[in-house]
Formats: C-alpha cells, structure tokens, sequence
C-alpha cells in the first residue's frame, strides 16, 4: 500500500498526525504540510484535508462542511435516532 501525502488546513500538524496515524497508520504519512489561508483556498477549501499518494493516481479531499452537509442531508435519520430517540424537535 502506497504512503499517504496530506496538506490541512484549520488543524495543527499535531492533530492532523493523530488523525491521520488513526486511520492510515504512523508509518504510511509520507510528507504533511499545513496550508496558508491563501493555499486553501486556491485548493478549494478552507477545513479540512487534502488527501493524495506520492504518484498522485489518488486524491481525496475531505472538510468539515462536506461532513456537516454530509450528516444533514444523508444521515438526517440516523443523527434524529441518536441524539433524539427518532423524534426532531419542534
């Protein structure tokens, strides 16, 4: 399996190497950069992460407004049971 690449922005190299250690593992990050503001934002996001492996035949961008309209619109259900026992709030 081929290392990862990863460049966030809005997390600390800190959090991005525990996050990504958890799902990867610590052995398969190649190379993580924190991106400005400015860089996000030509990459077309500013939370989140920007995924690829070092031939770049793989990118995944993931940020937290993708997850957010994610849990809103696909998992509405899901989210009512969980925290509200099925029923939505008035």
């Amino acid at each position: 399996t081929q290392p990862v690449r990863a460049r966030v922005a809005g997390y600390t190299v800190e959090e991005a190497t525990g996050l990504l250690a958890g799902v990867f593992g610590k052995n398969r990050i190649a190379e993580l950069s924190v991106l400005s503001e400015g860089e996000a934002r030509l990459a077309g996001f500013v939370d989140g992460l920007l995924l690829d492996n070092p031939d770049r035949s793989t990118l995944c961008r993931v940020t937290k407004r993708e997850l957010f309209e994610e849990l809103l619109c696909d998992r509405r259900q899901e989210l009512a049971e969980s925290l509200f026992g099925g029923r939505l709030p008035e």
